[in-house]
């Protein structure tokens, strides 16, 4: 590996994320770790724009040869054609979206304006028609929305924070 920082992200393949996960976090040195790949998408302490941290990883890459890490596969959108045909292929594969870099940008950590995510956003109207109380250590909150869709289902939605990890804290109305 080059002694610059490198970002990337560990990766078995699509739709093996909890897999991932699981052999990440375990504790020993099993051989499931030969299925985890590092692919790399930018040098960030490289100097230059993008295209020139990518040809510096091109190379630091080849020099290491490092059996676990590759280059992620980047190119350039042609037209705003390109990449609504490119995002349909990603996401029929499975993939949430495509990641879009500004040319000759400098690196900034996290998205940013010359770092965007596009990915398709589907909504719909609901008429909220009841709802479900939050339970253990979410006990006198807002567990779930019951809504009704246009085509006369009825969901259970349950709301989330910009984490996903909490539901909202919202008290319960109280009757």
């Amino acid at each position: 590996m080059p002694a610059s920082p490198l970002d990337g992200e560990l990766w078995i393949d699509r739709k093996k994320f909890q897999r991932t996960v699981s052999i990440v976090r375990r504790q020993d040195k099993s051989d499931l770790w030969n299925e985890v790949r590092f692919l790399v998408f930018d040098a960030p302490a490289a100097a230059g724009g993008f295209e020139d941290r990518l040809a510096f990883l091109k190379d630091a890459l080849a020099k290491g040869a490092a059996k676990f890490a590759r280059q992620h596969a980047q190119e350039r959108c042609k037209s705003l054609e390109a990449l609504r045909v490119e995002l349909a292929r990603i996401e029929s594969l499975g993939g949430e979206g495509l990641m879009m870099r500004q040319p000759e940008s400098k690196y900034a950590a996290g998205r940013s304006s010359t770092l965007l995510k596009v990915k398709t956003f589907h909504d719909t109207e609901a008429v909220v028609v009841g709802h479900q109380a939050g339970a253990g250590r979410h006990k006198g909150r807002l567990g779930a929305l019951l809504v009704r869709l246009p085509d006369g289902t009825d969901s259970r939605l349950a709301p989330a924070s910009a984490t996903g990890n909490e539901k909202i804290r919202l008290p319960l109305a109280r009757r």
